[in-house]
């Protein structure tokens, strides 16, 4: 398919409208295309040759890179424009006995090797896409200058096989002058063909953010130097022409990609024009070797500029692809923060909701279970009732005892899950606490045929501040758990301080260990979550599995935290620890003797 100008287009059309009424558009257009094509392929043969070195030797033959754009853009439809030029500009159709006689033969070699040298290099260049894609990725520039080095080895091959046969190349010239072809076609590929093809090449969107005003400073710099960096090596003979590439590796990362085409190509054909009329660094006494030079110098000239755009093209699309992935994470971020406001809203609402249906109806629920509870205390303690009632109201008083329990903790748990539970830190004897504790435990200890031990460190403060509620229930439902789980031995408690650097706050730490069944290892990890029981504890169908929920979260408010060690068979030992002040003395009288 042809892509033409739309200017052009209509310019053409005009044109087919007067001299062809009678074809269709396209084959007009067709047409039309290969004319202008075969000119110019005649018109760049003629230049080739005349910058040719001494010995009639062409660095570079300009038609082979228009021939390979042409086949980029339109395809192989251009064969007759091949044709044409090649016969134009470079048979000698003036003199029909000469042309039918040595050069009819050649001429033919030469359109054969003209169009199979792009139709081979666009072969591969087309598997990478379209044009547009073919320049902004290294892998298919790498192939572009694959394909524009090795293609010319074909045309190579017929025109010196050719030559060879019809006396034009000897045999002692035959591998000099096929490297000559080679090379010759292979440059004009790297270095025109991107050129003619500037329109279709576009750098990847935000590479170039520099300001207009500074980029004219950079051109005109650039300008500047490289005619000063050519007088001095081209006229003056100053060994310094490689120091063009420091200004081209400038133009490529600052100016915009058809900056540094266009920069590669001008500088080339200078420099083929100069050394063509003696000028330069590369005139030498041998023109094979004035040659080697020549090429060597365009052909890196030309593939750096190919690869550093290629690459900086690829760290763009890059860099845009970073950019739109951030983005795209920023808005995803926004979107999933806007959700969970709005759920954590919910949440706080519904948790609300909760908080006061559950306070309600504990409330509610309270009132008639105090009754119960009153009323069945009262038939225990009767002396007038017969022996089977009593049996009933001790049950009607524990599973009332249970419910009441299980409402407390459910209110408590609610308490601390809408962050309404607060520390109430006051001074007290912290003495007088265990030995409460102690009283009032001892006797359940007793009963059930274990030994109660609370041990205390001689240096443990005996007025603290803290929260002496939570902490009397936090130790009640470790020491209650003990003696509930355990069948014999005993319970024993520990308390003793850190010693730390302030004298006004310190760690307490409390070691409550039993001798009872023990936890086995896999359900240690959710001892702590809310309504989990161990196996004893289901076994046992006693509690709530809220007790060591409701501790942890008592001891985490008073700055501390829990741990727990256990072995099946052996025992448990519960180690936790909070943070106090010390309190005031609130008692003046000495502990009694125990």
């Amino acid at each position: 398919m042809m892509i033409l100008h739309p200017k052009t287009v209509k310019n053409m059309n005009l044109f087919n409208q007067r001299f062809f009424p009678h074809l269709s558009p396209e084959l007009s257009r067709l047409i039309i295309l290969n004319i202008y094509l075969g000119i110019a392929y005649a018109i760049a043969a003629r230049i080739s040759i005349s910058i040719s070195l001494p010995g009639e030797v062409s660095p570079v033959f300009l038609p082979s890179g228009i021939t390979l754009a042409a086949f980029l853009l339109f395809g192989s439809k251009i064969f007759p424009a091949i044709a044409f030029g090649s016969l134009i500009g470079l048979g000698n159709i003036f003199n029909l006995e000469k042309f039918f006689r040595d050069d009819l033969v050649l001429d033919i070699s030469c359109i054969l090797a003209g169009y199979l040298q792009p139709l081979i290099a666009t072969f591969f260049i087309r598997k990478q896409g379209d044009i547009e894609k073919v320049f902004v990725s290294l892998k298919g520039t790498m192939v572009f200058i694959i394909a524009g080095l090795f293609s010319p080895i074909i045309a190579a091959i017929i025109m010196a096989n050719t030559g060879l046969y019809v006396g034009f190349i000897t045999q002692e010239n035959y591998w000099i002058s096929f490297f000559i072809l080679w090379g010759a076609s292979a440059l004009a590929h790297l270095i025109f063909t991107p050129a003619f093809l500037m329109s279709k090449i576009h750098s990847i969107p935000g590479k170039n953010q520099i300001k207009p005003k500074n980029k004219l400073i950079i051109i005109v710099f650039i300008l500047i130097a490289t005619t000063l960096i050519f007088w001095l090596s081209f006229i003056k003979n100053k060994p310094i022409e490689y120091t063009l590439l420091l200004l081209l590796i400038l133009t490529v990362f600052t100016l915009d990609k058809k900056f540094s085409i266009a920069m590669v190509a001008i500088v080339s054909s200078l420099t083929i024009v100069a050394t063509t009329f003696g000028f330069g660094p590369f005139v030498k006494g041998l023109t094979n070797e004035s040659l080697l030079l020549l090429q060597s110098f365009i052909g890196v000239f030309s593939v750096t500029s190919l690869i550093l755009s290629a690459i900086i093209d690829e760290k763009q699309k890059a860099t845009n692809q970073l950019q739109l992935t951030l983005t795209n994470l920023e808005n995803t971020v926004k979107e999933r923060t806007f959700e969970l406001e709005k759920a954590k809203e919910k949440a706080e609402v519904a948790n609300q909701a909760k908080s006061t249906f559950i306070a309600n109806m504990s409330h509610e629920l309270r009132s008639p279970l105090n009754a119960i509870l009153g009323f069945s205390q009262l038939m225990v303690r009767s002396s007038n009732l017969p022996s089977d009632q009593y049996e009933n109201a001790g049950i009607i008083y524990r599973s009332g005892d249970y419910l009441l329990t299980l409402i407390n903790n459910i209110l408590d748990l609610s308490k601390i899950e809408a962050g309404k539970t607060t520390l109430n830190p006051t001074n007290f004897d912290l003495y007088q606490l265990l030995d409460d504790l102690e009283d009032m435990l001892d006797l359940r200890a007793s009963n059930a045929g274990l030994k109660l031990i609370f041990e205390r460190s001689e240096t443990l403060p005996r007025y603290i501040c803290t929260d002496a509620v939570k902490l009397r229930q936090v130790l009640i439902n470790l020491l209650s758990n003990g003696i509930k789980f355990t069948s014999q031995g005993g319970i024993s408690l520990t308390v003793f301080e850190d010693k730390e650097d302030s004298t006004d706050v310190m760690s307490l730490n409390f070691k409550i260990r039993d001798t009872g069944v023990g936890i086995s290892e896999a359900e240690l990890p959710k001892l702590f979550e809310a309504f989990t029981q161990a196996q004893a504890g289901k076994e046992a169908q006693e509690g709530t599995g809220l007790g060591l929920t409701i501790s942890r979260k008592f001891i985490q408010l008073m700055g501390g935290d829990i741990s727990v060690e256990s072995e099946l068979g052996k025992g448990t030992t519960f180690f936790f620890t909070i943070q106090v002040k010390l309190g005031q003395d609130i008692n003046s009288k000495l502990p009694e003797t125990r």
